[in-house]
């Protein structure tokens, strides 16, 4: 990787970051200083840490929610008539980027949680 030159940080919007590693041993990740923590806005700073792979993404914090994405997908394939879905996909037009079905887990997720 050509650390510093233009044609690899020209295109990257300010808030999104590189991630890699190296050997499995260091974990890097390349960001623009937004002003916060002491960063300067618009500054490239590379972070360093030890490289890990989590146990098991199967934890129980995180079983209850994928319990309810679970019972979503399952209502939205089995349970919910057209009329209902149609009403989704009419009321997602309003947000940029999201279709009917994902505001309907959206909204399952946020009304049983």
């Amino acid at each position: 990787m050509r650390s510093g030159t233009k044609r690899e940080y020209s295109n990257i919007p300010l808030g999104i970051s590189l991630r890699g590693s190296i050997n499995q041993s260091i974990t890097y990740r390349l960001r623009r200083g937004n002003g916060y923590a002491g960063s300067k806005n618009g500054v490239v700073y590379q972070d360093k840490y030890d490289y890990f792979v989590p146990a098991s993404i199967r934890n129980s914090a995180g079983q209850p929610y994928r319990d309810l994405l679970q019972q979503a997908m399952y209502n939205w394939k089995n349970t919910l008539d057209s009329n209902t879905k149609r009403a989704y996909k009419i009321k997602a037009q309003r947000f940029k980027g999201i279709g009917g079905h994902n505001l309907y887990v959206k909204d399952f997720i946020n009304a049983n949680k």
